[in-house]
């Protein structure tokens, strides 16, 4: 088993916890201002203000309740598609060490993985779609429909900043594995785990043998050094 640093996402957490409250609270807010007003208005008035209350809760709240209870939701997927390819990791051997939720700047988001092994340095971005991953020449597609989101740009960009943060920490220039990793376990990648603008994308079940096929990667120094830069990350 391999050594593991870090936990899940600390945005998708967050994100999750966060618009959860949105969904709570609200509907709290509009009872305690019904509340409010029977208590301090009576009869024919309190009724009609009650009556226009609850017309608003059912017209404006409740949409933007299930919006956040959604939002919540969405976050929450992506969290479990994270364990689920832990999971997937705690097969490899101890050759390898498996870095989660790194973050190489505050000011932007994180890593999902990072990988180092004999085979290099390996950025993972986790994606809980389902149904049938393809490519249409220019972006990643799911059941033919184009992603709302350029995957692609994205898993490259944070390669490119583990390579910078390497450059700026380390005084090297290390290639880095890009590569993503579909969760669901309805999630078909038709196009094979195979490198797409120099990301490789593939199945959670089908990434340790993406691992272990490449050749051995020869480090320009010790693997340790490199190991304890990326525990600051985590």
């Amino acid at each position: 088993m391999p050594l593991f640093f870090g936990s899940n996402s600390s945005y998708l957490r967050n994100n999750s916890l966060k618009y959860f409250a949105f969904a709570v609270v609200l509907p709290v807010v509009f009872l305690g201002a019904i509340y409010g007003i029977v208590k301090i208005f009576t009869g024919t008035q309190s009724v009609l203000y009650t009556m226009g209350i609850l017309l608003v809760l059912v017209a404006v709240i409740k949409p933007l309740t299930d919006f956040f209870n959604k939002k919540s939701g969405q976050f929450g997927k992506g969290r479990s598609g994270e364990n689920s390819v832990r999971k997937v990791l705690e097969e490899l051997p101890g050759s390898y060490s498996v870095f989660q939720g790194v973050v190489l700047d505050k000011h932007w988001g994180d890593i999902d993985f990072v990988i180092v092994g004999p085979t290099g340095i390996f950025t993972i971005e986790v994606k809980s779609h389902g149904g049938v991953i393809g490519f249409n020449g220019q972006e990643l597609t799911v059941n033919t429909k184009q992603f709302s989101k350029n995957f692609l740009r994205q898993a490259n960009g944070e390669a490119g900043a583990l390579k910078r943060y390497f450059q700026k920490h380390l005084g090297l220039t290390m290639y880095i594995h890009s590569a993503i990793v579909f969760s669901h376990t309805f999630a078909s990648v038709e196009i094979g785990s195979k490198m797409i603008e120099r990301v490789y994308i593939t199945e959670k079940n089908f990434l340790p043998s993406l691992l272990y096929s490449l050749p051995t990667f020869e480090y320009p120094l010790p693997r340790e050094k490199i190991e304890e830069l990326l525990k600051k990350t985590v």
